[in-house]
């Protein structure tokens, strides 16, 4: 069977985690039906999530499978649209592009339940949320290299959700959605010095 390895290789550059202690972060779940194939990655921060029609094909062998960093890496430089997924009845995987072929050990760690996630910012509140500027943009530049858009492009739009998960869309693309988590700030420590910008009196003008 066949994945999309452009949403891979975005997926695994912008979101995928690097050496986190869970080792399934540093993946991409990737989830098979008949009909559908989700991409999933995240590092506990942000998450992007796509799907794609199922490409026909005669060994299609539906359900969840964690396809780490070292495996997608392989092809990072690969020209392919297309990767060939092919599942072991052991527990090796193989990635093709058909030049380069990489065969890596299947894990049993359970990929964090994004539907569940998902399902969580169905509520948005539309109140203002703290976010950090390389979570949002981690997600702007993954959604810009699965589509082939170019690097300066605005293609998403930010639904913020107070101090719960913020969703991100794509407009007229019903096939990406992302999630940016926000991250707390207690005011009452912030060590801006305000008085060193607000003058006690008014400035006097010069004679």
């Amino acid at each position: 069977m066949e994945l999309h390895l452009q949403t891979l290789k975005a997926l695994n550059k912008y979101l995928s985690a690097k050496k986190h202690i869970r080792y399934e972060l540093n993946s991409v779940l990737v989830e098979i039906t008949e009909d559908q194939t989700f991409y999933v990655a995240t590092d506990g921060h942000k998450m992007c999530m796509f799907k794609h029609a199922t490409y026909p094909s005669d060994d299609i062998q539906t359900g969840e499978y964690v396809i780490n960093t070292d495996a997608i890496n392989v092809f990072s430089k690969s020209t392919s649209h297309l990767v060939k997924f092919t599942v072991s009845e052991v527990i090796d995987h193989t990635l093709s592009d058909g030049i380069t072929t990489f065969t890596y050990k299947s894990s049993d760690y359970k990929y964090p339940n994004w539907r569940q996630l998902l399902h969580k910012v169905k509520q948005l509140s539309g109140k203002t949320s703290n976010l950090q500027p390389e979570n949002l943009k981690s997600v702007f530049d993954c959604y810009r290299m699965s589509v082939g858009l170019k690097k300066d492009s605005l293609c998403l739009a930010l639904s913020q959700n107070g101090s719960d998960a913020c969703l991100v869309t794509a407009s007229g693309d019903p096939n990406f959605v992302g999630i940016v988590m926000p991250y707390r700030t207690d005011e009452s420590k912030h060590t801006f010095d305000f008085d060193s910008w607000i003058p006690n009196q008014p400035i006097k003008k010069a004679a």
